[in-house]
């Protein structure tokens, strides 16, 4: 908003000043005194309306600039929180792809050794069969020559 707009915001709610002969018939009306148009109490209203209206416009220029630093601030804190958010899960991200490689290395690592030990136990059967083979061969040779 301008500084005119700001003004004539301002400027519309305060009541209209009222004319020198408002005031002589408000002081007539409510004191009972009659004043001339010269008579320098009249001139103090005046000098405090301008006062006033001087003091309107101060505040609303002083309230454009307090909304001004507050969205500038309000806008700069949106940005720093967005960049921090996306700085964290950037880094959750890392921290979460780290650990499922750990753990898919520490998988194949298992699954190495167990590949390994099968290996192993198949050859150790390998070898209890032929031996199996074998005794079942030599029994039967004792048996036909015990039989023959």
């Amino acid at each position: 908003m301008s500084r005119q707009g700001i003004e004539q915001e301002a400027a519309n709610e305060l009541p209209a000043s009222k004319k020198i002969d408002e005031l002589r018939a408000i002081l007539l009306d409510q004191h009972n005194a009659a004043v001339d148009r010269d008579d320098p109490v009249l001139l103090l209203y005046s000098i405090m309306r301008i006062c006033l209206d001087e003091a309107v416009e101060v505040g609303g220029a002083l309230k454009a600039g307090i909304k001004t630093s507050c969205d500038h601030g309000a806008e700069s804190i949106d940005k720093r929180i967005r960049s921090s958010l996306d700085e964290i899960i950037g880094q959750v991200s890392n921290l979460s792809i780290r650990a499922s490689m750990a753990s898919i290395e520490k998988s194949a690592v298992i699954m190495d050794r167990s590949v390994s030990a099968h290996k192993r136990l198949l050859r150790w059967n390998c070898i209890l069969i032929a031996v199996s083979v074998a005794s079942v061969g030599i029994n039967l040779l004792i048996l036909k020559s015990v039989l023959s």
